[in-house]
């Protein structure tokens, strides 16, 4: 693991022909969400910090809307279906309405959680550590608990507690 504790990493200058690829204008939606991720885990790969930073922070906000949107709606829909007044016929549409939630909630549970980390990691990266430690505490709280050294639950653990220096304490 890498040292966060020495501040912003060295910024190497990039030659004329060297560009940025990450989109400008991104617009989030559930049919690309995918394959913006999938982008900027090709750019973190790469080290290309920058870009991958830019991406999953789009990735994280939307997903984030979008699991703050469902489950508004779902709050609502459990209300109404056990609502004695509702026919069954309406019943059985909202039935399947939660049971779509159900299925958003756990995708964009898992972007977002996937999100936080690399954002959390390239924030610790680039030294800004107050960040890296939000978006790592955020991780934690929404990822299930997971003893397998490469869960996302354990490197988020373990990166926190390099930031805090608490490395092997719990």
């Amino acid at each position: 693991m890498q040292d966060f504790s020495l501040g912003a990493e060295k910024k190497t200058k990039k030659s004329p022909t060297q560009k940025s690829s990450a989109p400008k204008d991104i617009s989030i939606n559930d049919s690309n969400i995918q394959g913006f991720v999938n982008k900027a885990q090709g750019y973190f790969k790469n080290k290309d910090y920058d870009n991958s930073l830019k991406l999953f922070l789009r990735v994280y906000d939307y997903s984030k809307d979008v699991i703050d949107i469902v489950k508004f709606f779902q709050k609502h829909y459990d209300k109404v279906i056990n609502n004695p007044l509702i026919i069954q016929s309406e019943k059985e549409e909202i039935l399947i309405k939660l049971k779509r939630i159900e299925q958003m909630t756990s995708k964009y549970t898992g972007i977002q959680e996937t999100s936080g980390y690399h954002i959390g990691y390239i924030y610790a990266t680039k030294g800004d550590l107050e960040r890296a430690k939000k978006y790592l505490l955020e991780t934690l709280e929404m990822t299930s608990f997971s003893n397998d050294p490469e869960s996302l639950w354990m490197k988020s653990k373990i990166l926190l507690l390099e930031l805090y220096q608490l490395e092997g304490e719990f």
